[in-house]
């Protein structure tokens, strides 16, 4: 998959509490399902706050398109978190979360360290069916996101600013210039809001970006929402790829720092 793309589907998910691989419309009672029939779905996100958000989906083929697995008949989801160098670990069972549409099921773990070790774990041994143990992922670095005039003495600037200004403004990270992200690793950000379009993209760290301007980028929402202001949203997420338990039939499993800017623009 495409990085952009990557985010596109992280976002999502963790925007809802939802793993939005594929539509769903209904859901199938896992036992009546084979482990390698099921393809996994599972997000560990990390915020500024130092919580990491473990998410979960199961989905299986239907007719027309992917169907959600409810687990049942004992099935469970096991989510443990080992902090780095630590071999012990700290387990939680995910709980359900359904929202009429989709259903997912979530843990949630006081970390955002960089490297430490999610683990999710699909146990079957109460309905005797193959365990799906071992899928894994660890966590990105942690940084933080600032708004400046100057993206060299990070001089702050204002966070209502105009999106036509002749003076730019750019966001920047901290670390400045990435000196912990690791190969591999994937910065995406998206930008939000009713007056402009959306603008997304993946910032190439490891070829020297160290800024992203948005008073160059930015333009204007269709009508009638443009020229107007608004207040706007700026996510950037830094995303590592894991494994899945061979036991599935496939999937992904995404660990991830994500930080957010709240401004305010006018045309």
């Amino acid at each position: 998959m495409h990085p952009n793309g990557v985010v596109r589907f992280v976002l999502a998910i963790l925007g809802v509490l939802v793993l939005s691989g594929g539509a769903c419309d209904s859901d199938r009672d896992s036992s009546t399902v084979g482990t390698a029939e099921m393809t996994a779905r599972f997000v560990a996100r990390a915020n500024a706050s130092g919580v990491t958000k473990i998410v979960a989906e199961l989905l299986v083929p239907g007719d027309l398109v992917l169907e959600n697995v409810d687990l049942n008949g004992g099935d469970r989801l096991i989510a443990t978190k080992r902090d780095p160098g630590s071999i012990d670990g700290n387990d939680r069972v995910m709980v359900e979360h359904d929202d009429h549409v989709e259903t997912s099921y979530g843990a949630n773990f006081q970390t955002g360290e960089q490297d430490t070790q999610i683990e999710i774990d699909f146990d079957r041994s109460a309905s005797g069916q193959t365990d799906a143990n071992g899928s894994s992922v660890t966590l990105p670095s942690p940084f933080a996101l600032q708004w400046v005039s100057d993206p060299v003495a990070l001089t702050p600037a204002p966070r209502f600013f105009s999106r036509s200004s002749a003076t730019p403004y750019y966001v920047v990270w901290d670390p400045s210039g990435a000196p912990e992200f690791e190969a591999g690793d994937v910065l995406v950000y998206a930008v939000t809001g009713r007056c402009i379009q959306t603008l997304e993209g993946t910032i190439d760290w490891a070829g020297g970006e160290d800024a992203l301007e948005l008073t160059a980028a930015l333009e204007d929402a269709d009508p009638p929402q443009d020229d107007r202001g608004c207040p706007i949203r700026v996510e950037f997420t830094l995303q590592r790829p894991g494994t899945v338990a061979a036991a599935f039939a496939g999937g992904s499993f995404v660990g991830a720092q994500g930080r957010v800017l709240k401004l305010q623009t006018v045309p």
